[in-house]
């Protein structure tokens, strides 16, 4: 039991989210956002083994995905928490930010609670106060489907198995492996504008001895490639072509044993 999928958004427009497992959760989310109307309101929306809780305060979304099984008092306590923390520390921004504005920030803010809501059982004795009891009662649970348009087709798939954090393991390795490229080739870079600078006849010279490396090595794999085509035509076509007097020392041979040969079957 989990939250799989959390997003901040202003209508349709997502400005952070974070997924804890692999799913096609934008395109479910977006028919969802479409359908959640602009006046302050908490809901669930059930679909199959999902819900979808959230909360919409000055046409800012906060919502959540989980499993059916999942206490909807843990899911919307960390809506709750998300909606404090994203109103302290963006205010009427939210109002006109661009698409993904606050991604980069917010999302990890999104991914602790995240963690911490879903594996800390600890959470429902601690934040069940009996007016949030009263308050989960108010708080209606719809089926999507009542809600959807004829012929739409909402399905939520999910892959529990790619979990992100592996994902973003490897993503950081290979940033880390490719900034480091990116640095070694800019100090090079800079050490020669710096010699090219300090000393230009020095430069010139690294330039020249790069250009004749550059132009052996073109012309070794020239003369490379120019022996394998004579060597294979050569096998295949050209004649064998002896000493001099070797044909006739050949024929000569041949015809003792021919003789030989002769005089032995009579």
């Amino acid at each position: 039991m989990a939250i799989l999928f959390a997003v901040v958004a202003r209508g349709t427009t997502i400005l952070a989210k974070h997924a804890w497992c692999g799913g096609n959760f934008l395109e479910v989310t977006e028919q969802i956002l479409a359908k959640i109307p602009s006046e302050n309101n908490k809901l669930t929306y059930s679909h199959g083994n999902y819900l979808f809780h959230y909360i919409c305060q000055d046409r800012i979304v906060y919502l959540c995905i989980t499993d059916d099984d999942f206490e909807r008092s843990r899911a919307f306590s960390f809506l709750n928490e998300i909606k404090k923390r994203f109103q302290t520390t963006y205010g009427s921004r939210a109002q006109t930010a661009l698409p993904y504005a606050m991604n980069s920030e917010f999302s990890s803010v999104l991914a602790a609670q995240l963690k911490h809501h879903s594996e800390n059982k600890q959470v429902d004795k601690v934040v069940e106060t009996q007016a949030q009891v009263d308050e989960l009662k108010g708080i209606m649970v719809r089926n999507i489907d009542l809600v959807a348009q004829r012929g739409e087709r909402l399905e939520l798939l999910i892959d529990k198995t790619e979990h992100l954090v592996d994902s973003s393991v490897t993503f950081k390795t290979t940033s880390r492996n490719l900034a480091r490229a990116m640095c070694m080739k800019n100090l090079k870079l800079t050490v020669i504008i710096i010699i090219a600078a300090m000393n230009p006849p020095l430069a010139l010279s690294f330039l020249l001895l790069s250009l004749c490396h550059l132009h052996r090595d073109n012309w070794q794999q020239r003369e490379r490639r120019r022996r394998n085509r004579f060597s294979s035509t050569s096998s295949s076509r050209l004649p064998v072509v002896g000493l001099p007097g070797q044909d006739v020392w050949r024929n000569k041979s041949r015809t003792i044993l021919n003789r030989e040969y002769e005089g032995t079957r009579i």
